[in-house]
Formats: structure tokens, C-alpha cells, sequence
């Protein structure tokens, strides 16, 4: 570098900052690569409606969702008796509780969850149906 330059001391300190972050931190120069791959890997195992982190046993509930054109549908199996399931019409969810844990999902805009029917009732041996009718709107209104 040369002696009179006023830039050389900042230039010797982006090369020292590139050369301590070493190779996994090395920048491609493809714009948006990172950003992609962060929203690709937090979609990962999600399903349609499921709520992340809700209940302490998670691994007693299993899920089947279903969106039609008209209904969204939930299908959920315990491994142990349901003892109840509770609607929330305002977090748009729907919970069921067992003796250990409880399974909430929330249902996606454009459904009413005020309207939500049981279509399978098998509490006893931890499986419960559930449909939920799309809003409907008036065109009038």
C-alpha cells in the first residue's frame, strides 16, 4: 500500500476482519442464497395448520389436516384418551386435551371455527374428526 494513502489503514482492516471469519462464513456473492435457505429449513416439517411448540408431550398427538375447497378438516389420534377439546374462535384454534398434554391447532382465515362440527367421536380411544365449514360470505353485504 502506498504511504500517502488515506484509505489504507481501513482496507488493511476489512482484509484481517474477511480473513478471521474464515471459509463458513465466506460471502458467495448470490444474492439472497441465505435468505432462502433460512425460510426453506424453517418450513421443514410443519404441517398446514399446526401450531409449533404447542404441548409438553408432543409426541402423544398425531395430526391429519385436510383443506378442501369447502372445509378444512382435522383428524387427530392420542395415544391416550382425549378427555375434551375447546374452541377459541378469537386464536382461531382448536385445542384437544389429554390426562397429559394438550394439541392446538390453529385453523387458517377464511374457515369458521364457531361452526366446527365433530364428524368422529372416538374420545375413548384418543381420536376425534373434525370439520370446519368455509366462511360464508354474502355478495350483497
Amino acid at each position: 500500500m502506498f504511504d500517502g494513502d488515506p484509505n489504507a489503514a481501513g482496507r488493511r482492516a476489512a482484509r484481517l476482519k474477511k480473513e478471521q471469519r474464515g471459509p463458513e462464513m465466506e460471502i458467495t456473492g448470490k444474492v439472497g442464497q441465505g435468505a432462502q435457505s433460512a425460510r426453506r429449513g424453517s418450513q421443514e416439517g410443519q404441517e398446514l395448520g399446526s401450531k409449533p411448540g404447542s404441548g409438553l408431550n408432543s409426541q402423544l398427538f398425531s395430526q391429519r389436516i385436510s383443506a378442501k375447497r369447502h372445509s378444512f378438516g382435522i383428524e387427530i389420534t392420542c395415544q391416550m384418551p382425549l378427555l375434551d377439546m375447546s374452541v377459541s374462535a378469537g386464536r382461531r384454534s382448536i385445542t384437544f386435551h389429554c390426562e397429559a398434554d394438550s394439541h392446538t391447532v390453529k385453523v387458517p382465515e377464511g374457515f369458521d371455527v364457531e361452526k366446527a362440527a365433530i364428524v368422529s367421536d372416538e374420545f375413548e380411544q384418543g381420536r376425534c374428526g373434525i370439520e370446519i365449514p368455509m366462511v360464508q360470505r354474502s355478495v350483497f353485504g
